[in-house]
């Protein structure tokens, strides 16, 4: 029967690993406009309910509660924010020594394309949303889910927390060379907090800050 059930969790993990993260290796459908609403309304509709599903799947596979609700958010505070912190500051470190090249060329004259102006404060709601969206769905898929099927399945504590880290780096190869160093620098410090304890919340949440941040500065041109 255990033979069984570590079978189920490897296929499982193979499945979302197949359906949710190899996608995005094959390059996604162009680079966000991160100033238009409709970017962020559409990373909601369709990210929120995979991070709901994935909640699902890790309380019935899994056991326990995948919101992890104890400890009290007051107490996990200081530690969402540091590891916010360090997330902010690896990320700014890699854009520096690897340049996204996401400016665009001038026109076709030779002349420099106009600036769009920035849009209204109205959007952050929104980006503050869509990066919850984010934080939620990829923690809970590549750090709570994946690694922990893999390990109910038999593999060794590193390959089940490597695997599921090139995924993810994996499913960032649209953004390029930049965007697969980022994802493996600051999944890897995502991984390496997971693996010393730290609840899902507390990476879900500072993966959203960081990502919200990033996603205010390039739709306001930061």
């Amino acid at each position: 029967m255990r033979r069984n059930e570590a079978s189920v969790d490897l296929v499982l993990a193979a499945l979302l690993a197949l359906v949710f993260s190899l996608p995005g290796s094959a390059g996604g459908s162009g680079v966000p406009d991160w100033g238009a609403a409709a970017t962020h309304l559409r990373n909601v509709a369709v990210l929120a309910p995979q991070a709901l599903l994935f909640l699902l799947i890790i309380d019935i596979r899994l056991g326990g509660s995948a919101l992890e609700t104890k400890p009290r958010f007051a107490r996990e505070l200081p530690g969402t924010l540091l590891l916010a912190g360090l997330l902010l500051g690896a990320g700014l470190a890699v854009s520096l020594i690897f340049p996204s090249g996401a400016a665009g060329p001038p026109d076709g004259a030779g002349n420099l394309v106009p600036v769009p102006p920035p849009p209204p404060a109205a959007l952050l709601p929104l980006i503050a949303l869509s990066a919850l969206s984010v934080g939620w769905r990829e923690e809970a898929l590549f750090r709570v889910l994946v690694p922990g099927l893999l390990e109910r399945g038999g593999a060794p504590r590193a390959a089940a927390l490597g695997g599921p880290l090139a995924l993810f780096a994996a499913a960032h190869a649209w953004q390029g060379v930049s965007g697969v160093v980022s994802a493996l620098v600051l999944g890897g410090l995502l991984a390496l907090a997971r693996a010393r304890g730290a609840s899902l919340r507390r990476l879900a949440l500072a993966h959203a800050a960081y990502d919200a941040v990033a996603m205010a500065a390039l739709a306001y041109g930061a």
